[in-house]
């Protein structure tokens, strides 16, 4: 297999219930291109039911004699990434840790999705975010689940060319993902962009009688609603790439950091920039002034009930109190770039633009993070073929532009002359980043385990999903038609193989001499 020429690998895992209410495990590798060895790639390998539970002692059997049942050498896994699940990432019982007693050197890495969308999710605890939040949702289920409301809502948006330009052709809000946050933030925007859309569909609903609609436009028509749903599409937009970037399969650690630490300083600017707490306060009263909703401070005692709001005239003191609700940056600070650090990540020093920062105490953990991959293993060996590889970079030309990716340096990295840096650089770039790939499967399984092919056998609910996921491998019709024919005894006999132009056609007889073809 792939997988074992290429020297190492990491196990990508997650769990699923499928149509027929059974616990699925999808298990996906990572590893770098044996024939490309600068490519990384990421490939399904198997569904298997969890028959045994969901506990952190059985699921790590089920991996491991799965790895072995399809020839994958358990010795040659590097590191292991799941969700953050207790029974995956247990320290003391969780799959992670039974598989670390099998192979100590399988670093485990916290997939950084889920962390992102953890992050998103503690941040938005706040009251003022869950209003907006379950607001917009409530919405968008009313007006996507009625066919009544569904057509009020089509007729207003058909005459408005402004706002159908802005959706980009869509004809329905979009409804909040329950578990995929980053997700929302496409709603969000849609919702806000349709927003007059909306206020008019639902005054049509009210003035015909629909009283859920006349509550939704009651609440929707406040500023505290219209200034919380800028900002906060406003926050949510920003992590929406990050979040793309982070299930890209040519993604590595290093870059992930570096991409989640830019959006992090990227919050903080703007929390502490007035001008663009300037342009989200115009923004929202623009929204506002289309139906006479005057920008107002909240309340500033529970209790007061007899005198007026006060009007806002700075802009960005109402939406910094509502921007200080929001722990984005150390929500995104403590699950993307804090947590324990492995030596391993060390080698990003080893990186040519990087180089520069290596320090003595790096050197001396360098070596004992990465001496069980190491040939020969002689850490005077190691020592100078670093000092060469800082020679090579650090006397390097000036006009010469130095790589700053892992993989960019992979390829600048000789193995006949710098095994020792080939090797720490490989491990690195294997360590997963997330388990996209594994969620991707789930969408197959969805696809070809329906209602109606529930009952399908778990040999056939694996092998489907694999043609499915590598459709773009060519295969040979013929000798796959050979091998079903003569692979075991079967009740029809086949005696003739056929191909008619693009038509293939095999010819039996069953147990009644009737001649009959597929």
């Amino acid at each position: 297999m792939d997988c074992n020429e290429s020297g190492l690998y990491a196990l990508l895992a997650d769990e699923t219930t499928d149509k027929s209410t059974k616990e699925q495990v999808t298990i996906c590798l990572r590893f770098i291109d044996p024939h490309n060895k600068y490519e990384i790639r990421e490939e399904f390998l198997a569904f298997q039911e969890a028959t045994d539970g969901i506990s952190g002692e059985a699921l790590a059997d089920l991996l491991l004699s799965s790895l072995r049942e399809h020839g994958v050498d358990v010795g040659k896994m590097c590191a292991q990434g799941y969700d953050g699940a207790s029974n995956m990432s247990g320290r003391y019982r969780g799959v992670q840790a039974r598989v670390r007693e099998i192979n100590p050197d399988t670093v485990y890495v916290h997939c950084k999705e889920h962390c992102l969308n953890l992050a998103i999710v503690h941040s938005c605890k706040e009251q003022c975010v869950r209003t907006i939040m379950g607001t917009v949702q409530d919405i968008t289920f009313a007006l996507d689940y009625s066919s009544k409301r569904l057509l009020a809502f089509c007729e207003e948006l058909s005459g408005d060319e402004n706002v159908q330009e802005q959706m980009d052709q869509r004809t329905k809000l979009r409804t909040l993902c329950e578990t995929r946050w980053t997700s929302r933030a496409d709603a969000l925007l849609t919702f806000l962009r349709a927003f007059p859309v909306v206020v008019r569909a639902l005054e049509h609903l009210q003035e015909n009688g629909d009283v859920k609609a006349g509550q939704h436009l009651h609440v929707i028509l406040k500023w505290d609603f219209i200034i919380d749903l800028v900002v906060c599409e406003h926050i949510l937009q920003s992590t929406v790439f990050l979040s793309t970037f982070l299930q890209n399969v040519s993604c590595d650690l290093m870059e992930a950091a570096r991409e989640s630490e830019v959006v992090i300083n990227t919050l903080t600017n703007e929390r502490n920039d007035p001008e663009v707490w300037n342009a989200l306060f115009e923004k929202a009263s623009d929204v506002a002034g289309q139906f006479d909703v005057i920008p107002s401070k909240p309340r500033t005692a529970g209790l007061q009930g007899h005198r007026n709001n006060i009007p806002c005239r700075i802009s960005h003191r109402i939406l910094e109190e509502v921007m200080h609700s929001i722990h984005m940056t150390l929500e995104l600070t403590d699950r993307l770039l804090g947590g324990t650090v492995h030596d391993r990540f060390l080698a990003q020093y080893l990186v040519a633009s990087s180089i520069h920062r290596i320090t003595l105490d790096i050197k001396g953990r360098l070596f004992d993070a990465f001496a069980q991959y190491l040939t020969p293993h002689d850490q005077h060996v190691f020592n100078a073929e670093k000092r060469r590889w800082e020679t090579k970079w650090n006397g390097a030309d000036v006009s010469i532009i130095k790589p700053t990716m892992l993989q960019d340096t992979l390829k600048e990295c000789n193995w006949d002359l710098y095994p020792c840096i080939s090797t720490m650089i490989r491990v690195l770039l294997t360590m997963p980043v997330s388990t996209s790939t594994a969620e991707r499967s789930f969408s197959s399984l969805r696809r070809i385990e329906t209602y109606l092919h529930s009952t399908m056998g778990q040999g056939r609910l694996s092998d489907l999903p694999l043609l499915h996921i590598h459709r773009d491998q060519q295969i040979d019709i013929n000798s796959a038609i050979e091998q079903f024919a003569t692979d075991k005894k079967k009740r029809a006999s086949f005696w003739i193989l056929s191909v008619f132009s693009d038509i293939q056609c095999m010819y039996y007889t069953d147990n009644y001499g009737l001649l009959g073809f597929t």
